[in-house]
């Protein structure tokens, strides 16, 4: 994932096909939340605000969940 970025990123590393995708601003309201985020899936939310933000990702069938920082230029 390009970090810095302008809203268009790709999630990789997953180790199942399918993944649950949560962006948060740093005051922790929920932004975007998308089900069935793909390996390599290439993504783009225009609407993100610059600024930092966390990515929780979970992956199905894991009981595991990644926490990302995602700066928006």
């Amino acid at each position: 994932m390009p970090n810095p970025n302008r809203g268009h990123f790709y999630i990789g590393g997953l180790q199942n096909t399918k993944a649950l995708i949560s962006i948060y601003d740093m005051q922790g309201r929920l932004i975007i939340k998308q089900h069935s985020v793909a390996l390599n899936q290439e993504l783009y939310y225009p609407e993100l605000s610059s600024g930092l933000g966390m990515i929780n990702l979970t992956e199905e069938g894991l009981i595991s969940t990644q926490v990302l920082k995602l700066l928006i230029k």
